[in-house]
């Protein structure tokens, strides 16, 4: 939702057409690229718009359980404060989209993993830091990041680490550095979008 439309696409293609000039302009071929819009919006958006659908589908679902998700939109950072969008219901929408998924050729193995980082994306949002002039991870969030590791397939400590670290290279040799809190931040939330 935005305030300019309840249903915004975020996505988009570009197709560029090649004619053959010298047959008249006959199509010879095309080549179609496709991008997804307002990443941003996955992790920040004005209260009066919402974020991508499916977040709010999956909570509303009572499938989130599932997805180590638990509570509702109010329970995540990146869905907290949203609009409501009148006459919508998210959870019959979900077992719409899940039926669509199914009618397009997506087994339920490959549902799985795509809701299961959508998820992973909600989780990270609530992953908060805490500290002075380094980053460490607030020891209530730590459950969070848990989730969205096992999710992502990726260790806790390397995610942890990916986060609340930066990587240099000094002399051929990588090492990492503390960052500060402000920077984990954009640091977490660059790794969901």
């Amino acid at each position: 939702k935005t305030t300019r439309n309840d249903n915004s696409s975020r996505f988009g293609r570009y197709t560029k057409l090649f004619f053959d000039v010298q047959k008249g302009y006959k199509i010879m071929g095309c080549n179609v690229d496709h991008y997804l819009l307002e990443r941003s919006r996955v992790v920040s958006h004005m209260e009066t718009e919402r974020s991508y659908h499916i977040f709010y589908m999956m909570l509303e679902s009572g499938s989130g359980s599932e997805y180590q998700l638990s509570g509702g939109v109010e329970d995540y950072l990146y869905t907290r404060s949203s609009a409501k969008v009148k006459d919508r219901d998210d959870k019959e929408e979900f077992k719409d989209l899940l039926d669509a998924m199914t009618k397009a050729g997506f087994g339920s193995e490959m549902q799985k993993q795509i809701l299961q980082g959508v998820s992973a994306v909600l989780l990270l949002g609530n992953v908060e830091f805490s500290g002075q002039d380094k980053a460490e991870l607030s020891g209530n969030t730590k459950e969070y990041l848990a989730h969205a590791s096992k999710l992502l397939g990726v260790s806790e400590d390397a995610l942890a680490k990916a986060l609340s670290k930066r990587p240099r290279t000094f002399q051929g040799e990588e090492i990492w550095t503390d960052i500060s809190v402000k920077a984990a931040q954009g640091q977490r939330d660059t790794v969901a979008k």
